[in-house]
């Protein structure tokens, strides 16, 4: 193997390992997006009941704009942006679900202890260390293991875009 073909296969491997992490960051990946979602939504909410208060319906008392057109015109622009920032984040936790739902796949296809390695590293983030502690295996075991599974992964996905 020439130093091109595996500098080109080490990169590989980190692009698997960066998937890997944002498969194991998923979850509160998705929490995050759907809390940002809420925000906008009640945003978008606000604006609606905004156009039905009293200061905007033209009634005695109810505020101080005497044309309304313009008033109506900024809310409503707002009420849109905050509503397209919302189906940007649905389109946003939708790539979340699908990468996890494809890694998940790949990760399902290990060897139980591949798979064991990897939800500890990626998903929970422990070190080297505390994994081959509760695998009773040495830290160049687990690493050398890690280093299989990802190439697997590799392989699994690959052959995934072959096929497609």
């Amino acid at each position: 193997m020439t130093q091109e073909e595996r500098d080109t296969r080490r990169a590989a491997r980190n692009n698997i390992r960066k998937m890997l992490w944002e498969w194991g960051n998923s979850i509160d990946k998705i929490k995050r997006l759907e809390r940002e979602r809420m925000f906008y939504r009640d945003q978008a909410d606000d604006r609606r009941v905004t156009l039905r208060s009293p200061s905007l319906t033209g009634m005695p008392r109810g505020g101080k704009h005497s044309d309304l057109s313009d008033v109506i015109v900024g809310v409503l622009r707002e009420q849109e942006m905050y509503e397209r920032q919302a189906e940007r984040i649905n389109a946003e936790i939708a790539d979340v679900l699908r990468l996890r739902n494809c890694m998940q796949q790949c990760i399902d296809r290990l060897s139980p202890l591949q798979e064991k390695i990897i939800g500890y590293r990626y998903s929970d983030g422990h070190n080297w260390k505390y994994i081959a502690m509760k695998t009773n295996y040495d830290e160049a075991s687990v690493r050398r293991i890690d280093t299989q599974a990802v190439d697997a992964i590799m392989e699994m996905i690959e052959i995934t875009i072959e096929c497609t």
